[in-house]
């Protein structure tokens, strides 16, 4: 009964675009990159990992704050529409960020206050992701 409900659930969230196609493919390929790198990765190189000139504590700020805001933003968006209908693709980006992109953030941005050398590995990755959001409102 559990598996019926989760797969239903699922079905639920499937949203049709013009683009679904797209968002499937880049989704599948992200798991399944991130699954290849998990099952390849050598922890013997983040113990070696030596950065001691980075401002990681500025750049985990950052990061968390970026996140904060756009989860600010995005719950008021999706509030807004309580009761309306919220555009498809806006529906897709908001579900995608706030389950997520925005929790990597935080997740990174702790990492980086921690000091942690997955965080500073996972860091250019993500402020790449952090600026690409940024610079897609911005234009949007």
């Amino acid at each position: 009964m559990r598996r019926r409900t989760v797969l239903l659930g699922m079905l639920g969230l499937a949203v049709f675009t013009p683009l679904f196609l797209v968002y499937l493919a880049i989704m599948g390929f992200s798991a399944y990159s991130l699954a290849g790198f998990a099952l390849s990765f050598d922890r013997t190189v983040l113990d070696a990992w030596k950065l001691n000139r980075l401002p990681r504590r500025t750049m985990g700020v950052i990061l968390m704050i970026i996140a904060a805001v756009f989860a600010l933003l995005w719950v008021m968006m999706i509030l807004g529409f309580l009761g309306g209908e919220l555009p498809e693709s806006a529906a897709i980006v908001l579900v995608l960020d706030l389950a997520f992109t925005l929790p990597l953030l935080v997740i990174v941005g702790v990492l980086l206050v921690r000091r942690r050398p997955l965080g500073d590995l996972l860091a250019p990755g993500v402020f790449g992701m952090a600026a690409a959001i940024v610079m897609g409102v911005a234009v949007g």
